[in-house]
């Protein structure tokens, strides 16, 4: 046994020197009965303390404090320390990577060995499972092979003492998003780099100091539901995916200028979410999907300029939001970015029955939200869409005074539905800019009998033409690579079609119950789905110049005709 009174409160010790300078220090039995905070001593006897032995079975103290001069930490020390309430430690994990700058080069130390896989802090309790309990940092696989690691609720502290620069992945995250009951969580300034999951779902973290945090992995404050506020450091270039999200008690963000993507659901949920302000000169350039969705208190958003995307759901179910700047960046709006937000209802259809936006900065570039069937005109013409670069989801579904529509060559995107049970248009006029159409764009038009898919187009996504069923002629480009499922199921004036060379991909049920086509012609059919042509009887001919073996085959003459073959 060996006493140290260095940091002025007495405790007592088991102290075993390691030859070389330093040594273990552990719990003495004396420990187990007391009620106190415990201050580990850095020195004893003149020798430093290096390495954290057991402390297991002290079920009475009420906190832990290890110095700065512990480099190893052992498994399990503080087993069953079970009204612990505030915990401060040199370090993250078994070992003191404080030098290390590549957190890849830790994984395997942090997260132990293949006997013992453990997750960073949660190593150090017990291996039981009680109701006092929570077990953390092992997934599920870990959990049925009985790695399981705890983290008593009585821990409200949590410090992390000035050297350490790395927060790694899962650090005292709750993978079964149970609760846990930490509120405080002090990190050094010498923290920079915060990894994956770190602190997924500490509920009672009001807040934290991240402020020389340069780099922040995804979903790192997922679930916090009780932080209020985050300043991010002006150095920071992206905000992961599911960052802050149901973080519900938070108010207001700053997005620094340096920031170039908001990831996937970083605010989703973010219920409280009142304000998100973008600094001046800001770089931002695209905001992902569901990024703001359901943030039910925003009422405003100016986004700024340079950004192109707006991705799907940005700000879908943000009920209140009634102002919505985009800027002239912005050449891609997603499918139900803005759906149910009060800014997409309140929006007033121009005399030709559309809803347009102007673009801020450049009221030449515009953004096509809506469309009237009681008022538009049956045939609209491209003067009526000019400048228009985006015509959103749904914009003319079940429109049935539209007769015919000429695109303009400004558009670059047409989402999904867009012509959805438009049953009476028959005519369409489709510009080469288009980069991209969205799923069941023309799924309804039962009057629609010819389409020329422009060059450029690399991708129909899926039941474009479904229940097309006066549609016989479709002329698909050289660039189409995939031919989306249920593409043209049901297309039954459809007789035959030349799928390009270009196509990689034709999915399941592409043209189910297509009961007239008669003729397909091909290059391959390798990577295809099995089930491609189901419940069509349609004979597959494939090209070839030479054919030498029995089949069906095709190929162009010198006018540009098909001529077909067969071999018996």
């Amino acid at each position: 046994q060996q006493d140290d009174t260095t940091n002025g409160i007495y405790a007592d010790f088991v102290y075993t020197p390691d030859g070389e300078g330093g040594g273990t220090i552990s719990a003495h039995t004396t420990l187990l009965s007391k009620s106190i905070d415990l201050y580990i001593p850095a020195f004893v006897n003149g020798e430093r303390v290096t390495t954290c032995g057991s402390f297991a079975d002290c079920v009475n103290l009420t906190g832990i404090y290890v110095p700065t001069s512990v480099e190893t930490m052992t498994e399990s020390i503080f087993s069953d320390c079970e009204n612990l309430e505030r915990l401060s430690l040199p370090f993250f994990g078994k070992h003191n990577y404080s030098s290390q700058t590549e957190i890849s080069s830790m994984e395997s130390s942090v997260w132990g060995d293949d006997s013992y896989i453990c997750g960073t802090i949660a190593y150090l309790f017990s291996t039981q499972n009680d109701n006092s309990n929570r077990w953390i940092g092992c997934s599920i696989e870990e959990y049925y092979n009985e790695y399981w690691y705890f983290i008593p609720d009585s821990l409200q502290v949590l410090t992390i003492l000035y050297g350490c620069k790395i927060v790694p992945d899962k650090a005292i995250h709750d993978v079964d998003c149970t609760e846990l009951y930490i509120c405080e969580i002090n990190l050094p300034d010498t923290i920079t780099y915060i990894g994956d999951c770190a602190f997924r779902y500490v509920l009672d973290l009001t807040e934290i100091n991240i402020k020389n945090v340069i780099e922040i992995g995804e979903s790192a404050f997922e679930g916090c539901s009780s932080l209020t506020s985050m300043i991010l450091n002006e150095n920071i270039t992206y905000i992961g995916e599911n960052l802050f999200r149901q973080c519900s008690s938070l108010d207001s963000m700053v997005i620094p200028s340096g920031v170039t993507v908001i990831g996937a659901g970083a605010f989703d949920c973010c219920s409280s979410l009142q304000t998100v302000t973008f600094e001046n000169n800001s770089q931002l350039q695209s905001i992902g999907s569901s990024a703001f969705s359901c943030c039910e208190s925003l009422t405003s958003i100016n986004i700024p300029l340079g950004v192109v995307i707006i991705d799907d759901y940005s700000f879908w179910d943000c009920t209140n939001l009634e102002i919505v700047n985009i800027p002239s960046s912005v050449t891609y709006i997603g499918e139900n970015a803005f759906d149910d937000t009060q800014w997409l209802e309140d929006l007033q259809y121009n005399a030709n029955g559309l809803a347009i936006v102007n673009a801020q900065y450049d009221s030449n570039v515009k953004y096509l939200m809506k469309a009237d069937n009681a008022s538009i005109s049956s045939n609209i013409t491209s003067e009526q869409l000019s400048g228009v670069v985006n015509i959103y989801n749904d914009t003319f579904k079940d429109c049935t005074n539209l007769q015919s529509i000429i695109i303009p060559s400004s558009v670059n995107n047409i989402l999904s539905s867009v012509f959805y049970g438009c049953t009476n248009l028959s005519l369409i006029t489709l510009p080469a800019s288009i980069n991209y159409f969205g799923r069941d764009m023309f799924n309804g038009c039962s009057s629609l009998n010819s389409i020329n898919i422009p060059e450029g187009t690399n991708k129909l996504v899926g039941q474009d033409f479904f229940n097309c069923t006066n549609l016989t002629s479709v002329n698909l480009p050289d660039t189409i690579t995939i031919i989306g499922d249920y593409c043209f199921k049901n297309c039954n004036s459809l007789v035959s079609i030349i799928i390009p060379e270009s196509v990689e991909k034709v999915d399941l049920g592409a043209f189910e119950y297509c009961t007239n086509l008669v003729k397909i012609f091909v290059y391959s059919t390798e990577g295809w789905h099995n089930e491609w042509k189901r419940y069509c009887s349609a004979t597959v001919y494939t090209y070839s110049t030479n054919p030498t073996t029995s089949g069906h085959w095709w190929h162009y003459d010198g006018s540009g005709n098909v001529v077909e073959q067969v071999i018996a």
